[in-house]
């Protein structure tokens, strides 16, 4: 009888232990808009990780407009709040392009996230929704216009 309850409790530690293996990990996401025929700062990034976020601006003209750059610390709660708005498999079901971005210089915007090592970027028309990835898509604009704000004193 101990042997089967060895071998039991064996089987339980091996079994919870293989699930917080399992468990999917996101490490990077990011998001951008692009505007082809454009003066000025065409492209902007945004990454996000646990505990940075990055943003950049850059323009086609370097000289007139040099690279943008700042970054700053990310808080664990705010990183935990951000990752649970992610829903990978919705992310997975959509084409990489969605419409027609940049068509008649309408602009692209995109996201990215990166999870056990595998991405998947989707770029769509600027501004458009992508109902299931909605909440995150929001979150995201939020912190590039906090950005934006900072650096173009908009």
């Amino acid at each position: 009888m101990k042997t089967r309850q060895m071998i039991a409790v064996s089987i339980l530690v091996i079994t919870i232990l293989g699930c917080e293996d399992s468990e999917s990990q996101i490490s990077r996401i990011s998001s951008g808009t692009s505007f082809g025929e454009c003066v000025g700062y065409c492209q902007r990034e945004l990454i996000v990780t646990e505990d940075r976020v990055s943003y950049k601006a850059t323009g086609y003209d370097m000289t007139s407009y040099p690279v943008l750059e700042t970054d700053t610390s990310y808080q664990k709660q705010e990183w935990e709040a951000l990752i649970e708005l992610v829903d990978f498999d919705a992310l997975l079901g959509y084409e990489d392009v969605v419409g027609c971005p940049d068509c008649t210089d309408g602009g692209a915007e995109w996201i990215e996230v990166v999870m056990d090592g595998q991405n998947k970027k989707i770029t769509f028309e600027y501004g458009d929704s992508l109902v299931s990835l909605q909440d995150l898509i929001e979150e995201i604009r939020r912190l590039r216009s906090r950005f934006e704000s900072e650096l173009f004193h908009e």
